[in-house]
């Protein structure tokens, strides 16, 4: 479905579902321009034409534009869908943001998300607060006003949340109250951390830190 076309020129085709093209060139200095919604735009120089004409054929690859708004998944109705499509107060933190602002715990990483304030007493203690709804941890039978969750797994207790992140796709926040999908303990909203998917490679990550005074 990409577009292609003869600069200069209303000569221009579509590409087949499977992306292959043909088109009739009607300048031999011509350039020729494949464009996608979503996409960035690439040229075509005659020159490369020329040598894809003596090699049978030219194989093209267009990349993403980074300044197009991307598709965010979200789980919010506990299946998988486009966020702008639904309708739910929900804010998703993605795997490139947690990357770019080298955050490393799960509590970190909520910091930036309108409607949410947390505290968290090391690893062992954390409060979430959604919309002004929290709950304070100072007894074990209280139950909380924020549902929390690794890959849909209802955590009951707020202990050891504020963990290292590592291998996380994305984490989700619901503005509740949730309690229709979500159940019990969600009148405050609902905090998802789902895990990546394993690929088809290799791959790890290392964690360097340095510091003055000869610290590493």
């Amino acid at each position: 479905g990409a577009t292609v076309l003869e600069l200069g020129t209303d000569n221009g085709v579509a590409t087949e579902f499977n992306g292959e093209f043909s088109l009739k060139i009607q300048n031999v200095e011509t350039k020729i321009e494949i464009s996608f919604l979503g996409y960035e735009t690439y040229v075509l120089s005659a020159n490369e034409i020329k040598k894809g004409q003596e090699s049978g054929g030219v194989t093209i690859g267009i990349s993403p534009d980074g300044l197009t708004l991307k598709d965010v998944v979200v789980t919010a109705n506990r299946v998988e869908e486009n966020l702008q499509k639904v309708n739910v107060s929900a804010t998703v933190v993605g795997r490139k943001d947690l990357e770019e602002r080298s955050i490393n715990t799960s509590v970190e990483a909520l910091t930036a998300v309108p409607n949410v304030i947390t505290d968290s007493y090391g690893p062992s203690l954390t409060n979430i607060s959604i919309r002004g709804l929290s709950t304070n941890f100072d007894g074990v039978g209280l139950e909380q006003a924020v549902g929390m969750y690794i890959n849909d797994v209802y955590q009951s207790r707020a202990y050891g949340f504020n963990s290292l992140i590592m291998d996380v796709e994305r984490i989700e926040v619901l503005r509740g109250p949730q309690g229709t999908l979500f159940g019990k303990n969600t009148v405050g909203g609902v905090v998802n951390i789902i895990s990546a998917q394993p690929g088809m490679f290799n791959s790890g990550a290392v964690e360097v830190s340095g510091g003055n005074f000869d610290y590493f």
